[in-house]
């Protein structure tokens, strides 16, 4: 109750002393601030569907959906944009983040075997697998204009809207983040066109994905995970009071394959010794469960400590609790920790911005460790340019608020684990999907510009859809309005 009201006073006389165009510093904003302080206008988007060949998809193709603005982002056109959905199932369809707005082409899909009951990808879902990743590739593939639909034509056929395809770039929402990187790494041939890439909130590592850390569907954050550890490259945790139990039905963080029924047996941390689960107390640990079959897949380190520990005793192993090669091969398919040292060196001239709020949206730890060893893990590999959230530029002006609410952060610089939050953005003053509007606006302005300097006065194209022209156009008159009648009173 305490947190609320202090939340409610502090956005009231933010909101009071300042209106709606906040000025204070970025290490001044508050750590919960209220719902978003301003409602812009939004153009209509206008989207086509269609689908891309494939051979992981060979009943129908996988399915597109390309969302255009009207008036393209430069007068050679609109740069394009492929969004990696975030969640853990096969659908992107139903997801936007709006990148049009911006004008942008943006592409989303649906994974083999995912979709809408009347549009959906051929092929089967492989838990974004070596089948998940072919068809990305092929998306990709086509948004640069290297592959027909069905019907043989190429996106810049299909949208009316003039496209930039040689501007392309991707985006890994969440836990897209993984598949977009190991399908990077395993196809830079193929996709070596890409520009620019970008992670919302990416859980990159074996125990970021599925989080054994805490995430906002458990009770409680993992007690035995130590802090700071993640910005070092290794999430640290002490698995010493790890416990089985077999005859439980379900795991509550249990993630299952499409279609799978729950399977017995939860694997948590044991506090008071007892040998029983108490929900309320001890914190489970998550897992995958391969499609059409039964077996937990924990991280290897996980299972390598379960081998340690000699938790099944007299070799018993349980034939629904994967082994140590069983699990390594899983998240060698799936894991992007193990792949981004690759990408500098396959896409030399790439760049790369991460976002990151503090108020996470799925990770619960106070030391943010998916964005701190996400972020750490780019920077050792040393990539062209790699930016821990856009310009500040790039946000206000999106946003039509002013620079000093957002944080500016030197591309290329290390960044202290203990101040991470200093380099965070803050929550409530805009939606999520407008820090990545930002993020893909810089990339690609920079792309378009060769511009790399490390500091911006301003945006480097100033972007606006028509609504936003209206919307400050009439801001500007009211305002006009105002200082006259001010100047006629005196």
């Amino acid at each position: 109750m305490f947190e609320t009201l202090r939340i409610q006073i502090c956005a009231a006389l933010l909101i009071l002393v300042f209106g709606t165009s906040l000025i204070a510093p970025p290490a001044q904003a508050i750590d919960l601030p209220p719902d978003s302080i301003k409602n812009l206008p939004m153009a209509k988007e206008e989207s086509i569907s269609t689908y891309i060949p494939s051979e992981v998809a060979p009943e129908t193709g996988i399915a597109v959906n390309i969302i255009y603005p009207e008036t393209p982002r430069y007068k050679e056109g609109a740069p394009v944009v492929v969004v990696a959905p975030g969640g853990l199932g096969p659908s992107g369809l139903r997801f936007t983040m709006h990148a049009a707005q911006s004008g942008f082409a943006e592409v989303r899909f649906a994974f083999p075997g995912g979709g809408l009951k009347q549009f959906h990808s051929g092929g089967s879902w492989d838990e974004r697998g070596p089948d998940s990743q072919k068809a990305l590739r092929d998306i990709l593939m086509f948004a640069h204009g290297e592959k027909q639909d069905k019907k043989g034509k190429t996106i810049s056929e299909l949208v009316p809207t003039k496209l930039d395809v040689n501007n392309i770039g991707a985006v890994g929402w969440e836990n897209g983040g993984n598949v977009l990187i190991v399908t990077l790494a395993k196809f830079p041939l193929d996709l070596g066109f890409l520009r620019w890439i970008s992670f919302y909130e990416s859980p990159i590592g074996p125990l970021l994905n599925p989080s054994v850390l805490g995430t906002t569907k458990e009770l409680s954050i993992n007690p035995h995970y130590r802090q700071g550890s993640a910005a070092t490259g290794t999430c640290l945790v002490d698995w010493r009071k790890l416990c089985w139990a077999s005859d439980i039905f379900r795991d509550r963080t249990e993630h299952l394959g499409l279609g799978r029924d729950p399977s017995r047996g939860v694997l948590f941390f044991d506090e008071n010794g007892n040998k029983v689960w108490e929900e309320s107390a001890e914190f489970p640990i998550a897992h995958f469960t391969e499609p059409g079959g039964e077996r937990k897949y924990y991280a290897p380190e996980i299972t390598a400590a379960l081998t340690r520990l000699k938790l099944f005793p007299n070799k018993r192993w349980p034939k629904r609790v994967a082994t140590l090669a069983e699990s390594e091969k899983f998240f060698q398919e799936r894991d992007g920790s193990q792949y981004v040292k690759q990408i500098p060196l396959q896409y030399p001239d790439m760049l790369v911005t991460i976002f990151g709020s503090r108020l996470d949206h799925q990770q619960r730890q106070p030391d943010h460790p998916h964005i701190a060893l996400l972020y750490n893990l780019w920077l050792a590999s040393k990539p062209k340019w790699v930016r821990l959230n856009p310009d500040p530029n790039y946000v206000g002006f999106i946003a039509d608020m002013n620079v000093g609410n957002f944080v500016e952060n030197k591309p290329d610089a290390s960044i202290d684990a203990a101040t991470i939050e200093s380099h965070l953005e803050p929550e409530g003053f805009i939606p999520d999907y407008k820090y990545m509007e930002a993020a893909i606006s810089e990339l690609a302005d920079r792309t378009k510009k060769n511009n790399l300097k490390p500091k911006l006065t301003t945006v480097l194209v100033e972007y606006q859809n028509e609504p936003m022209k209206k919307y400050r156009k009439e801001i500007l008159e009211k305002q006009l309005q105002a200082q006259n009648a001010k100047n006629n009173s005196k």
